[in-house]
């Protein structure tokens, strides 16, 4: 959509908008959807729980699906094509969400591909609780794994403890301001994490 363009603003700038832009237009179309089932009133509390719990999980479930579309976009929009710069990968398992890996699947699939030449960027649009899950996405050893989030900051101590399973934390540059003043420095932009990606993975063709 033309009102999602915005292609002269950073790649950080054009996430955050997007992101948040999609976030409004779900909520709205939610509204629309839900609110007449809720002032119809519920037989039960079992009812009403229902009816939450499945309005949950379908916020959370776009608002992560909605953060690896604008991440593919932009990619594009910088000039990595998709197939033959990175590869939007979709584990076999149904639990798993999907990664983008540089500078693409055939390289990663391939033991004669330097490992140091390899990255992963796995999107979550919260990293509480969840980036732990980063380290079983790829069955390869990866030596530096990606994390983009948009969670605005975390503790001293969750830090230490992904900055010790070498989790790279890639954060929109506009809500690093938020974390705390001594992590802030260990923290990579999503332009900052584009530009890696071209200076180390030497792409095909």
């Amino acid at each position: 959509m033309e009102l999602n363009r915005l292609d002269s603003l950073s790649p950080d700038k054009r996430l955050v908008l997007r992101h948040e832009r999609e976030r409004e237009m779900y909520r709205s179309i939610e509204e629309a959807v839900e609110l007449p089932k809720l002032r119809q009133g519920f037989k039960s509390v079992d009812a009403f729980i229902a009816l939450a719990v499945s309005a949950l999980k379908r916020r959370k479930a776009h608002s992560r699906y909605s953060l690896e579309i604008a991440v593919r976009e932009i990619l594009q929009e910088e000039g990595l094509r998709e197939g033959r710069h990175f590869t939007c990968r979709i584990a076999g398992r149904s639990d798993r969400w999907s990664d983008f890996v540089f500078p693409s699947e055939t390289a990663y699939l391939d033991p004669k591909f330097p490992a140091e030449s390899l990255r992963m960027l796995v999107p979550e649009t919260t990293c509480t609780g969840r980036w732990r899950r980063v380290l079983e996405e790829a069955d390869r050893q990866i030596p530096r794994t990606h994390l983009l989030t948009m969670q605005e900051t975390v503790s001293e101590a969750q830090w230490t403890e992904i900055a010790r399973s070498a989790v790279k934390l890639v954060v929109p540059t506009c809500r690093q301001r938020k974390f705390p003043r001594k992590i802030r420095s260990e923290l990579q932009s999503l332009g900052d994490f584009i530009a890696e990606v071209r200076q180390v993975s030497p792409c095909p063709g």
